[in-house]
């Protein structure tokens, strides 16, 4: 058992080493850093046009209904507001990313209670998910190939860690 431990946390020090390893380059090469992890690419290339091919690719898979309305929340809102959503985003994923660092489990109640501000972020201004939606939300982070590319520039563990805590959200709190 001691043993285990040992290596657990060698693994997690090992964690923590990449992470400051990093957070030193990017702030060497003078990137935008929140927390020490730069999120300008979650920004990147999220133009009008590109806005319109998303909401008709989803419109597609979920029906126009659903897209629409949350489309119609947010179609009026300023330019400070989109920016504080993208702030909330990057302060959540740094907060996640924090809890894996730690060595938190995806169902671990401080990772729930991160979700926790991501679902109530998500149905404040965006759209309101059930069980299923959120479930399949963290799947789509983890398996579509933009979403999933943003997340591994983050940091590669991140995908697949918050699509398994999401599902977990879901179960124990939805």
């Amino acid at each position: 058992m001691h043993r285990r431990w040992l290596r657990a946390e060698r693994d997690r020090f090992a964690r923590l080493a990449r992470t400051v390893t990093r957070t030193i380059e990017e702030l060497e090469e003078g990137d935008n850093v929140t927390q020490g992890r730069s999120m300008d690419h979650w920004f990147e290339g999220f133009d009008a046009a590109k806005q319109e091919e998303l909401q008709e690719e989803a419109r597609q898979r979920w029906g126009a209904e659903q897209v629409d309305a949350a489309g119609a929340r947010v179609r009026d809102k300023s330019k400070e507001w989109w920016q504080s959503q993208g702030k909330q985003w990057a302060e959540q994923l740094d907060a996640l990313l924090a809890l894996i660092d730690a060595g938190h489990e995806p169902g671990d109640t401080e990772v729930l209670d991160v979700l926790d501000g991501h679902y109530r972020w998500l149905s404040s201004g965006h759209w309101t998910p059930d069980r299923e939606s959120y479930t399949g939300l963290g799947d789509l982070y983890a398996d579509d190939p933009r979403f999933r590319g943003n997340f591994d520039r983050t940091d590669p563990r991140l995908a697949e860690f918050l699509r398994t805590a999401m599902a977990a959200y879901a179960q124990a709190r939805l």
